[in-house]
């Protein structure tokens, strides 16, 4: 049994808002896990010596993913994150959580968020269009 809870943002969300949310839902701990598609390149530079490598993933159409998470004051980058959300998927929780593929030419981003909720990892992603945020939690 699951628990998913939807958070209504306004039109133009703010970063406190995003980080109100996010600091009521895991006070203590929170960790971004992100795939950041070789396209968003720029992105991950801005990233780089802050967030920590679990694979990188070369699909068979030579387009590659990095996979990894950022665990050192992670509320910092969410808000851009959640500007780019349409393009690179990513979940906020307060657990850590171990990537195991099996195949990673077929890794695509439903199985990124599936990974968390076959785990039962309590973790919050953005909604359609970014106007919520919704907090999963198995029971």
């Amino acid at each position: 049994m699951e628990e998913n809870r939807i958070y209504e943002l306004k039109e133009e969300a703010s970063e406190n808002e995003l980080i109100d949310i996010v600091s009521s839902i895991f006070p203590n701990s929170r960790i971004i896990y992100f795939m950041i598609p070789d396209c968003y390149n720029d992105f991950r530079c801005e990233l780089h010596g802050v967030y920590k490598q679990d694979v990188e993933i070369k699909g068979k159409l030579k387009k590659g993913f990095t996979i990894g998470y950022i665990d050192e004051d992670p509320l910092q980058y969410l808000y851009a994150f959640f500007e780019r959300s349409m393009g690179i998927p990513f979940v906020i929780t307060e657990e850590k959580v171990s990537f195991t593929f099996k195949r990673l030419n077929s890794w695509n981003y439903s199985k990124f968020f599936k990974l968390f909720v076959t785990n039962k990892v309590p973790h919050i992603m953005c909604g359609p269009d970014n106007q919520s945020l919704i907090y999963y939690r198995a029971l």
